[in-house]
């Protein structure tokens, strides 16, 4: 990914442009990655996860990658 953003881009930008609910700073939300490039960066995570540790779907509970994304 740092072949597309710097480090300084990415760290002034989130997936959904929300802010964390745990972030109790009166900090504005930062602004929120394109919906293509933020569907990418959750593709390539998920298949970089994925293949690593050989998760993949969890019939209770829908795909595992989903759960990870909401967990928040």
């Amino acid at each position: 990914m740092e072949a597309l953003w710097d480090r300084k881009f990415m760290s002034k930008h989130s997936l959904t442009g929300k802010k964390a609910p745990t972030d109790k700073t009166n900090n504005p939300a930062k602004p929120a990655f394109l919906k293509e490039d933020a569907q990418a960066i959750k593709r390539f995570i998920g298949e970089f996860w994925g293949t690593k540790h050989k998760f993949g779907n969890r019939s209770n509970h829908g795909s595992s990658l989903h759960h990870i994304q909401t967990t928040k």
